[in-house]
């Protein structure tokens, strides 16, 4: 896998062996972030959440880009062994949080100063809808997101999202069996 912009574009990186994980194509990636390029004002104020991290490449992407920090929660032991070499490959253990557990299950510490304003959802496509929607109320509830936070959940073409309140659908590109919503969260508690 390889970085497709920013300051580290190029760079290969490791992912996971296996399907555990199903890293996000490097086709993908750059569609994802060609698509963020409009809104996102400032790259270094964005403070990025990735909740299925796998290798971390969709927040390695962020930071290549200039975000500010990237807090990385996956749960698979292996693919969380691969995040944290690629964490020393990139030398950004000063801007990053890894976490090693459920996103469901996760402590947050107060994120007042620093809430969260991208979040990248990248769960199995088994995944249920209604789980991310449950995960998006657990962040809402756990007061770590910015006003205006822009969620990006990638999800096969077969998954409709289920939002909860003041959850809005920007926007939806579909990429083969892939599908990617941009959300918007519109407030805070």
């Amino acid at each position: 896998m390889r970085i497709t912009g920013g300051d580290w574009n190029g760079r290969v990186f490791d992912a996971p062996e296996g399907m555990v994980t199903r890293p996000t194509s490097d086709l993908v990636r750059g569609a994802i972030f060609n698509t963020l390029k409009p809104m996102v004002e400032k790259w270094k104020d964005v403070v990025v959440l990735d909740g299925f991290a796998g290798s971390g490449a969709l927040a390695f992407e962020a930071l290549s880009r200039g975000a500010y920090q990237a807090y990385f929660v996956e749960s698979d032991q292996r693919a969380f062994q691969v995040l944290q070499r690629n964490v020393s490959l990139f030398d950004v253990k000063n801007k990053v949080t890894l976490k090693r557990t459920d996103l469901l299950h996760l402590t947050f510490t107060k994120r007042e100063d620093n809430p969260f304003n991208l979040v990248f959802l990248d769960p199995p496509y088994e995944y249920p809808a209604a789980k991310v929607k449950r995960l998006l109320s657990f962040l809402v509830e756990s007061r770590v997101l910015a006003r205006k936070a822009l969620i990006v959940y990638e999800h096969s073409i077969d998954t409709k999202p289920e939002l909860p309140d003041r959850f809005t659908l920007l926007k939806q590109n579909e990429y083969g069996s892939t599908m990617v919503s941009y959300i918007r969260f519109e407030g805070r508690i």
